[in-house]
């Protein structure tokens, strides 16, 4: 008994740092020329920059070369490249600011997605007032 809990303790335990949340979040675009017309299957440097609420200061950025598809669809992994755990998401407001092939595209503020206003009641809830929470033995081996 005491092996297969030793074996199911590792197991678990694997998933640990797998199941963090990604420091990234998602870009998607369609790319156009100054025409208008689709940038189909094109390469293109994509520059995407973080500011602070002063719109001067750069807290994070990272350049992705990427190939956009029949559509002119781009996606992005925001924090592939750069360390996004550096912004300090607390401090400020922020927002983000895209270039395409060294033309800057715009600039937009981050708004929080629902899950995440939903996950941070989470730091205001007292554990004995769940219903439903596990019932874990005082003793694992039980």
């Amino acid at each position: 008994m005491k092996r297969v809990l030793s074996v199911l303790i590792l197991f678990l335990s694997g998933f640990y740092g797998v199941s963090q949340t990604p420091q990234q979040f998602k870009y998607q675009a369609v790319l156009k020329d100054a025409s208008g017309i689709v940038m189909a299957n094109q390469t293109a440097d994509i520059f995407v920059e973080i500011l602070k609420s002063d719109l001067v200061s750069v807290v994070f950025s990272e350049n992705h070369t990427v190939t956009t598809s029949p559509q002119g669809v781009i996606n992005l992994n925001i924090g592939e490249i750069s360390d996004l755990s550096v912004v300090d998401w607390k401090s400020d407001t922020y927002f983000i600011q895209i270039s395409v092939n060294g033309i800057v595209m715009g600039m937009s503020q981050l708004l929080s997605v629902p899950y995440a206003l939903s996950a941070k009641t989470v730091e205001n809830i007292d554990y004995e007032q769940i219903n439903n929470k596990p019932s874990i033995p005082a003793d694992v081996a039980d």
